[in-house]
């Protein structure tokens, strides 16, 4: 029931996030005559005032800016493989009194884990277009990349400034585990890596793109609810329903959090 009410009150935050932002546009797109489909999805997007235009992501042939990326897509793919075939993760006790064993694609059920794996899809698409197919123009890596950074930005300062605090004054192992190398890249460099994509690409983050990285985390907030709800494991402290029964205000708080992010 708990599931169920939170995932409804994410669902009315986003029907209220729509009609904020985007229901004066909305309200045009309706009234167009030529359907979504015929014109496709960035057509579709237009209508809603999300409006997407090819962009250099080349910086001009920038080469500091080629090797900047191909390092970064060598560290996101190097390390995206390391977390898949090691088992480095010890044995979780869950809510329920069992243990689960956190290891190959069970890595990859974190909100830091998703944003590496977005990291690691938009550095090999974007070494793979500039410099294997040569081309310089993207319409969707643009997009690509803000959802990349505005996550990048959240995950640092949530871990920063709350999981590392709160696991230092109460869980010392959690706050070893969140001091080693691994959480250290995943957590720091990431930002590190989309500061550097920022300054030297020259792609500009768009206000009217908020829909992307708002449904990238409410994709992952409902698969945390249920991944907690089968597993009995919540990543994040503030997130356990089972425990804190002001978890959905938290809910309505990383929204906001996302929104000054952004």
């Amino acid at each position: 029931a708990r599931v169920a009410a939170t995932v409804g009150g994410i669902n009315a935050l986003n029907a209220w996030a729509y009609v904020r932002w985007g229901g004066q546009a909305l309200g045009s797109a309706v009234r167009r005559e030529s359907s979504v489909a015929e014109r496709g999805l960035e057509a579709g997007l237009e209508q809603i005032g999300v409006h997407l235009e090819p962009l250099d992501v080349t910086a001009g042939g920038s080469s500091l800016l080629a090797l900047t990326r191909m390092v970064s897509c060598a560290l996101t793919v190097g390390l995206t493989l390391h977390l898949y075939f090691t088992n480095n993760f010890p044995l979780v006790k869950s809510n329920f009194g069992h243990t689960v064993e956190i290891k190959r694609w069970r890595r990859f059920t974190t909100f830091t884990c998703w944003c590496w794996l977005l990291m690691t899809a938009y550095f090999t698409s974007v070494v793979y277009h500039t410099q294997v197919r040569g081309a310089k123009q993207s319409t969707w890596l643009p997009a690509l990349f803000e959802v990349c950074f505005a996550t990048a930005l959240l995950v640092t300062l949530v871990v920063h400034f709350v999981l590392v605090p709160v696991a230092k004054r109460k869980d010392r192992y959690r706050y070893a585990r969140l001091m080693n190398w691994r959480a250290l890249v995943l957590h720091y460099a990431n930002v590190t890596m989309m500061f550097t994509e920022l300054a030297l690409s020259g792609i500009r983050i768009e206000a009217n793109h908020w829909l992307f990285p708002l449904f990238f985390s409410n994709v992952y907030v409902i698969f945390a609810l249920f991944w907690g709800h089968n597993t009995g494991l919540f990543y994040y402290f503030f997130m356990d329903y089972t425990k804190f029964w002001w978890a959905p205000v938290a809910y309505a708080g990383l929204f906001v959090a996302f929104a000054a992010v952004w």
